[in-house]
């Protein structure tokens, strides 16, 4: 049984008006948490099964990624871990963390920092970026790893 607790005002109150309109109104300008609103009420969907307005909140979300180059996202464990491997939301929601975390939040949460993204999060944001840039061991070339002499002088010139 699905009670409010299970998500937050917001979301639930951007069911309601698409409940009502079978719309989300784009922003002119989008709230700071707005990603994280959208995300919430995805999980709404999913867990409602209400596929229609899944996929309106994952066209909002673009929609703000489009036209403002910007999106927060939820990197709450209780929202991305709801999600089954293999739902779209969770891989939308992956590439979307991987494009959009800074450096030191991901590094912090693979040296196992304090302020660690969930495993289930981190695996998905390997799996995607190892998948992004081709790494496989049939693309392995000699002349990727080898230092050309001219090299050695400017490696060692950073140091």
């Amino acid at each position: 049984m699905m009670t409010l607790k299970d998500t937050t005002e917001a979301a639930f109150a951007l069911f309601n008006r698409w409940i009502y309109s079978k719309t989300l109104e784009n922003q002119a300008e989008p709230p700071a948490d707005d990603g994280h609103v959208l995300c919430q009420l995805a999980l709404l969907a999913v867990t409602l099964q209400v596929v229609e307005l899944q996929n309106a909140a994952v066209c909002e979300l673009c929609y703000i990624i489009n036209k403002f180059k910007t999106i927060r996202i939820s990197e709450d464990p209780a929202v991305y871990g709801k999600l089954k491997p293999g739902n779209s939301l969770r891989y939308f929601m992956s590439d979307l963390l991987a494009m959009t975390l800074r450096d030191e939040v991901l590094e912090t949460s693979l040296r196992g920092g304090d302020d660690m993204l969930p495993r289930e999060i981190l695996v998905d944001i390997i799996f995607k970026l190892r998948d992004d840039t081709g790494i496989s061991l049939d693309r392995v070339k000699l002349e990727d790893y080898m230092i050309i002499s001219g090299e050695v002088k400017a490696e060692e010139g950073k140091k």
